[in-house]
């Protein structure tokens, strides 16, 4: 499993980001991988906001449809259960 967070897909979309060829070189790897990348809604929802705040909404907006219509992408949506989950995992982790 490959987990996407807000700061590869920054990097990926914004030229002036300081890992953007990184970025892109990683893209390119993870696009002929057999495996499925996912992300969540959370993820998502910051990494618009800062593309919208860092380039313009308009350019953000574009990035977030061909995010959200990728069909290589899964968007994983917690529910209010997950999410109570997770923050019992969180007691168990940090002491």
């Amino acid at each position: 499993m490959i987990y996407i967070d807000t700061g590869a897909f920054v990097a990926r979309h914004l030229p002036r980001d300081q890992y953007h060829d990184q970025a892109r070189g990683a893209w390119q790897v993870l696009e002929q991988l057999p495996w499925r990348c996912y992300t969540s809604n959370f993820v998502l929802d910051e990494t618009f906001t800062l593309l919208a705040r860092r380039a313009s909404y308009a350019f953000a907006a574009q990035r977030a449809r061909n995010i959200l219509t990728s069909t290589t992408l899964t968007i994983l949506r917690p529910d209010p259960v997950d999410e109570l989950d997770a923050l019992h995992l969180t007691d168990t982790v940090c002491l």
